[in-house]
């Protein structure tokens, strides 16, 4: 697991427009962090959030390609979060996510959208949660 670099080529590992969003992300303030394997990289993207019971640093994933490499990473992301006195993330869902241990929370964010296609999830890039702080 490694901190997206933006003087670095990931050309071989990452489509453009993952490229794209991240770069954009991080002019918002957001952290970038790539899982690096066979050759192919996965990236993720989190957002700071208010800290919980305004101690403990949080983070809410705010891009990944797929939500199952959130769970099949989630020992490098949480080693690498720890790292950064992160203790929690918070994660867009509509039930539990298999193989993540937490809370599910139903109904308590609910998500909006406009168009006939409903985002992914693991996707709340350009959403208000990141451009907002919402």
């Amino acid at each position: 697991m490694e901190t997206f670099d933006p003087h670095r080529d990931y050309q071989k590992i990452l489509s453009a427009a993952e490229y794209d969003l991240i770069m954009a992300h991080l002019d918002y303030g957001c952290l970038a962090l790539i899982a690096i394997e066979a050759g192919s990289g996965h990236p993720f993207v989190f957002v700071r959030r208010r800290p919980l019971k305004g101690l403990l640093p949080n983070y809410q994933l705010c891009y990944c390609r797929d939500v199952a490499d959130f769970a099949r990473f989630s020992g490098p992301l949480g080693r690498a979060l720890i790292k950064r006195g992160v203790l929690s993330v918070l994660v867009d869902a509509r039930a539990p996510l298999p193989g993540l241990p937490g809370r599910y929370f139903a109904g308590r964010r609910p998500n909006y959208f406009k168009g006939p296609h409903e985002p992914e999830i693991g996707d709340l890039a350009f959403t208000e949660a990141v451009l907002f702080g919402l």
